[in-house]
C-alpha cells in the first residue's frame, strides 16, 4: 500500500513536471506559501530566465495569476531546477540549480552556491514535489532522457541520498 500512494504522488508529481516543462520552459516551480499565507494556502512561485540570461521571479497574485516580476540576477546561465524547503516549514529555503556542465548546485537564503555533484545534465527534468516517502525530508524527482524516473532524497544539509529508479 505504501508503494501505491507513492507511486500516486511520483504519477501527480510526473504530471506537474510535464506542466512546467511545456508551460514555463525554463522554470522551476514548487509549492511554497508567500508569507502572508503560510498556514494552509500554498502559492507557487515562478523563477524563469529570458534569452538573455536575466533571471525574474513572479510571484502568484492570489487570484490564479501572477503579479509584476522581481528582477533577480543580471547575467543567470545556469538552468533553474528547483525550489527547495529543507526544513519542511513551508517557505522557500534555497535552490537547486544546474549548470551546462552538469554540475548541480545548492545555494540557501542567498548564500554561497554548494557543488552538490556533477553528471546532472543526464537529466531532462527535475522537480521537487515534497516529501514522497514520509521521511522528513523533500524529495527530487529526475528523468533522464530515456524517460526513467529517479528518486532522491535530500539530507538535512541539501546533500542527495543515492537514486532509486522509480519509473
Amino acid at each position: 500500500m505504501a508503494r501505491l500512494r507513492v507511486l500516486s504522488r511520483l504519477a501527480t508529481a510526473a504530471a506537474a513536471a510535464a506542466l512546467v516543462g511545456t508551460t514555463a520552459g525554463i522554470a522551476a516551480a514548487d509549492p511554497s506559501p508567500s508569507p502572508e499565507s503560510r498556514a494552509n494556502s500554498p502559492r507557487f512561485p515562478l523563477m524563469a530566465t529570458n534569452g538573455s540570461g536575466e533571471l525574474f521571479q513572479y510571484l502568484p497574485d492570489g487570484h490564479g495569476g501572477f503579479g509584476d516580476r522581481k528582477q533577480g540576477a543580471a547575467r543567470w546561465h545556469a538552468t533553474i531546477t528547483v525550489q527547495i524547503d529543507l526544513d519542511q516549514n513551508g517557505l522557500v529555503d534555497g535552490h537547486y540549480f544546474r549548470e551546462a556542465d552538469g554540475s548541480l548546485y545548492l545555494t540557501e537564503k542567498g548564500g554561497k552556491p554548494q557543488r552538490i555533484g556533477g553528471g546532472w545534465n543526464i537529466y531532462n527534468r527535475l522537480l521537487s514535489p515534497g516529501d514522497l516517502t514520509g521521511s522528513g525530508t523533500p524529495s527530487l524527482l529526475a528523468r533522464d532522457k530515456t524517460g526513467d524516473l529517479w528518486l532522491y532524497q535530500t539530507r538535512p544539509d541539501g546533500t542527495l541520498t543515492d537514486r532509486v529508479r522509480v519509473g
